[in-house]
């Protein structure tokens, strides 16, 4: 029974209406449904449901016949599914600056026209990344990006919009090197005017799932992966980006290939053994921070995870000193991180910013292991000492809240 009624229309006061499905009673078609009393199902009885997905901020109508059972059929041309943005109508002309919040996700991100003080739009943003469409050349905006955390209302006023920028992927990465077994693991894009994105390793695409060219999506990796991300200009050229992380076992499976299952089997062992807090070496290191370095905890090697030296650096003809830390970076989710501090006595030690610390050498871990950095404090021994007589470094690992 085909559908005559959808398409584009004006109704009697001249507004323009375009209808995708409808579901009229079967008898204006001349036609029955065959299922039971005509006077009830031939005269387009039935319900609708309504489902918002917010992943892909897509809205799905479906229009299911009343006699239809759970394996049932909808009514023809149903359901239909729609886009956040095909409400919007207009084409943007240009695109404000991208917002980056950070840590902070899920802002809701509102544009003004500065000559007009009319609202353009107002998103909740999924993420923290945007960019802010425009649709009227020449003109400043005011950028308003409210937290969630109701923390204060940023504001940026004055703001050009540029050009609508050419096809290019100017992000695709993930939400670090390592990925924790089992647990979510964040990629994320920014692929300016393309008209289809795809990932493979059965991501699938994308597309539904980017917002003027950025987006995200969360996959859980069971080992070291590669993905390469494709995009496809409405013209046709394809462009090409990959992000690899290495896959690392979740605590509890990182403790059983540790410590043999007798031990395991044994509560009385958890304080001196096997627990998070034991210290089965004795290197100081307890368990959890040997988890989060991937480190053997029964192997007594406390240099293999940080150690702290001066190095000698050659600049031109100037021969410099420089405090340097070598650390064996952590998971991320295992609850531990590096401390970066000062002293001038060996009592009194203040945190120093990890932005006065710059990376100067990356060894690849072996399998299983994490990478192994090398950090200098970028003031020189020289210049420390025009500050204060005496300057002692080092990096210690604590506990921190797990992201």
């Amino acid at each position: 029974m085909e559908n005559p009624y959808s398409g584009s229309y004006q109704d009697g006061f001249g507004n323009r209406i375009h209808v995708l499905a409808a579901a009229n009673p079967a008898h204006y078609y001349g036609k029955t449904t065959y299922h039971g009393s005509p006077l009830l199902h031939d005269r387009g009885a039935g319900y609708g449901i309504i489902r918002f997905n917010k992943s892909n901020r897509s809205t799905t109508f479906e229009c299911w016949p009343r006699y239809a059972g759970p394996n049932g059929s909808q009514y023809p041309g149903w359901p239909v599914t729609i886009r956040q943005t095909e409400n919007e109508g207009r084409d943007p002309v240009g695109y404000l600056p991208v917002i980056d919040t950070g840590e902070a996700s899920d802002p809701v991100v509102r544009v003004i026209d500065e000559s007009s003080q009319e609202l353009v739009f107002g998103y909740r943003v999924h993420g923290n990344r945007f960019r802010p469409p425009v649709y009227a050349a020449g003109r400043t905006y005011r950028v308003e990006v409210i937290p969630t955390d109701e923390a204060a209302v940023q504001v940026t006023s004055g703001v050009v919009a540029s050009a609508i920028p050419a096809h290019s992927i100017q992000q695709f990465e993930g939400a670090g090197r390592y990925a924790v077994r089992g647990r979510p693991f964040r990629l994320r894009w920014d692929c300016t005017s393309a008209a289809s994105i795809v990932i493979n390793q059965e991501v699938g695409n994308v597309t539904a799932r980017t917002l003027h060219g950025i987006g995200h999506v969360d996959v859980t990796p069971q080992s070291d992966t590669t993905w390469t991300l494709t995009s496809t200009s409405p013209s046709g050229p394809v462009l090409q980006a990959q992000v690899s992380v290495r896959v690392f076992p979740a605590m509890a499976d990182w403790r059983s290939a540790s410590f043999s299952a007798m031990d395991l089997a044994d509560p009385a062992k958890e304080a001196t053994v096997w627990g998070d807090g034991a210290d089965p070496d004795g290197d100081g290191l307890c368990n959890a921070a040997e988890y989060a370095a991937q480190t053997p905890p029964q192997s007594g090697a406390r240099l293999d995870v940080l150690r702290s030296e001066i190095s000698t650096v050659v600049v031109s003809t100037t021969t410099e000193q420089h405090p340097v830390h070598v650390l064996r970076e952590l998971l991320s989710e295992a609850g531990y991180g590096y401390e970066a501090q000062r002293s001038e006595d060996l009592t009194d030690w203040k945190m120093i910013p990890w932005s006065d610390l710059r990376e100067i050498h990356r060894e690849s871990g072996a399998p299983g292991q994490t990478d192994r950095v090398t950090y200098e404090v970028v003031t020189s021994v020289a210049e420390e000492t025009l500050v204060r007589k005496k300057s002692f470094h080092r990096v210690i690992l604590k506990p921190v809240a797990a992201p």
